[in-house]
């Protein structure tokens, strides 16, 4: 994605990315890495976290960068750079977590060479993460705070540190900008060193299936004091029980640069049951689910009185068809029998089982009584429904036919049409 991370952080790469993250976790978490840049190089990372430890989630990480083939006028020999990760995170309210992350870092050749000499050092990240909104997530990290090498000739260096800004929006997804089964994820982190250009990381993810999600980012890297490399990125996730494999395609914006893939294997415990939507000042005890048809065909509900040509006669057979309506013994449905907004309310809120708990909170003075004990009002009873706007006029009469379009028009109305299966006839 770019790696555009830093407001996301949900998995084990949150480890070296933003450790605040990993205070999310109701499961341990593992992740690893390797990359081969070009045909000297590897990169290998492996981190691994478990969360209820200090009353928070303590994270373990180890990476390393070898180089081969270094030549000198007379031998040849590799050169590594590890480091080894611990970290801690914990929410301290609701939404909001914080992380501390200790690096120990090791240099050096892998064998005496006149003229090269090792370093080791250690440095300190802080991390913030905050859920503003449940489709909206921002994140902090401050790197290399501290950061000290000492090199084994005696000299001290001091690392630049690095702040990155990061937000994760869910722009379609449960509890995302806009309601959907698949998750579309855009992420845009800010990145700012001492004496390099200001970077930005831009990432999309989509969830084409539960277990297959498509990645494209373009990350930018300093190319001198005041240019930046745009490089592109693409990849792919497969996640399977919790299982996840990574790859990611990385395409450098230096021309002398070859193109680098990732890999990546993972594992992530289950997300906790999704809860329901809180409604305001109403208490909802939501009616069992209907079972799914078996058939592949239902037959049609019809009424007698009903011909071809009347405006709702589509409307009340399919609603009656999904159980939501009901006609009278002879067979006919009577469409034009009068009866009130307020019953109409009455009727769909006693159907749900819905109390309000606080009876005071009416409005104009007026309680409609959905069933013995039970009240809404009139905003109450239009929020449930899903009816934009206020249910006014409660004692003004309506049809059974305008009753049927009213129910066709709430959110249980519409769910039961979807569920329909095809209809004979």
């Amino acid at each position: 994605m770019g790696n555009a991370f830093v407001g996301q952080a949900n998995d084990g790469s949150a480890l070296f990315l933003n450790a605040a993250g990993l205070a999310a976790a109701h499961h341990w978490l593992l992740t690893s890495t390797y990359t081969q840049p070009d045909e000297d190089t590897l990169f290998t990372a492996i981190g691994y976290a478990r969360p209820d430890i200090l009353d928070g989630t303590v994270g373990l990480g180890y990476r390393n960068r070898t180089i081969n083939n270094v030549q000198t006028t007379n031998e040849t020999f590799s050169v590594s750079d590890q480091e080894l990760l611990l970290a801690y995170s914990r929410e301290f309210a609701p939404g909001l977590a914080a992380g501390l992350a200790l690096r120990l870092t090791t240099a050096g050749p892998s064998t005496t060479v006149p003229g090269y000499s090792g370093s080791h050092g250690q440095a300190l990240d802080l991390s913030l993460k905050y859920d503003y909104l449940p489709w909206c997530q921002l994140g902090l990290a401050l790197q290399n705070l501290g950061g000290l090498t000492v090199n084994d000739g005696g000299a001290d260096e001091t690392a630049d540190a690095i702040v990155k800004l990061g937000s994760s929006f869910l722009l379609r997804g449960y509890d995302g900008l806009f309601d959907a089964d698949k998750d579309l994820r855009l992420n845009l982190d800010l990145e700012s060193e001492d004496d390099l250009p200001f970077a930005w990381h831009l990432g999309f993810e989509w969830w084409v299936l539960d277990q297959l999600a498509v990645r494209a980012g373009i990350d930018q890297v300093a190319k001198s004091s005041t240019e930046n490399y745009n490089n592109l990125t693409a990849g792919l996730s497969l996640k399977v029980n919790g299982i996840i494999f990574d790859y990611a395609w990385y395409r450098s914006g230096d021309i002398a640069q070859d193109t680098t893939n990732y890999f990546s294997f993972g594992y992530i415990g289950p997300e906790p049951p999704k809860k329901e939507r809180p409604v305001k000042t109403i208490k909802a005890f939501p009616s069992p689910e209907p079972k799914p048809a078996v058939a592949t065909q239902l037959q049609r509900v019809r009424f007698s009185d009903l011909p071809p040509e009347h405006w709702v006669k589509d409307m009340a057979e399919k609603l009656a068809t999904a159980g939501l309506l009901t006609g009278y013994p002879d067979g006919t449905y009577r469409p034009d029998i009068k009866m009130t907004r307020s019953h109409f309310a009455s009727v769909w809120l006693a159907a749900r089982n819905i109390q309000s708990t606080d009876q005071a909170a009416t409005v104009g003075g007026d309680i409609w009584a959905a069933s013995p004990n039970t009240y809404v009002s009139r905003l109450e009873a239009a929020d449930l429904m899903g009816v934009d706007g206020n249910i006014s006029r409660p004692d003004d009469p309506v049809t059974r036919a305008e009753f049927a379009v009213l129910l066709a028009k709430t959110q249980i109305g519409q769910a039961a049409l979807n569920r329909l299966p095809p209809l004979n006839n």
